[in-house]
């Protein structure tokens, strides 16, 4: 878990986290990939 003091932040980070793996699991992407999960995730939450 990230700690940087504020719980609220802190939350957040873990959950972004979650999914950013829930989407490489789901695609099979290794973690190095994870400037492209990312991608996935914004374009999911812009969308």
């Amino acid at each position: 878990m990230t700690e940087t003091g504020f719980s609220s932040f802190d939350t957040m980070v873990d959950k972004a986290n979650r999914l950013l793996r829930e989407i490489e699991e789901a695609n099979g992407w290794p973690k190095k990939r994870r400037k492209q999960s990312y991608a996935a995730l914004r374009a999911i939450m812009h969308g």
